[in-house]
């Protein structure tokens, strides 16, 4: 779990970093924190279902919460509620969201250096 904080806690770290520095527009901090947050209760509200045996969100609307910018809510919600940890075929597809969000990320900062 402490390992899951210090990834988000650097991500968002570095997302304000880039935005204080003026790199990144702040509406881009704030989304993601609220895409977060949103993906973080989702995961909340299916494990809450899944103990209740109740109608459960779709594997894929948690993942697509996690691709369009909620991953560290994915992932903290997955520690603290240890939810989502034994089907490794879900595992390996949020790591491939949270990778390829993190790289359209990268290509946003990158054009925002003007190095492409």
């Amino acid at each position: 779990m402490l390992k899951t904080c210090s990834i988000v806690s650097g991500f968002f770290f570095a997302l304000w970093l880039l935005n204080w520095s003026g790199f990144l527009p702040r509406w881009l901090l704030w989304y993601h924190l609220v895409v977060s947050v949103l993906s973080f209760v989702a995961f909340a509200w299916d494990k809450l279902m899944a103990i209740k045996q109740r109608y459960r969100v779709a594997e894929s609307t948690l993942l697509l919460s996690a691709l369009v910018g909620g991953w560290p809510g994915a992932w903290l919600a997955r520690q603290l509620f240890r939810h989502k940890t034994v089907k490794q075929a879900f595992v390996k597809t949020l790591w491939g969201c949270t990778f390829l969000h993190l790289l359209l990320l990268l290509c946003v900062v990158v054009y925002q250096f003007g190095l492409l």
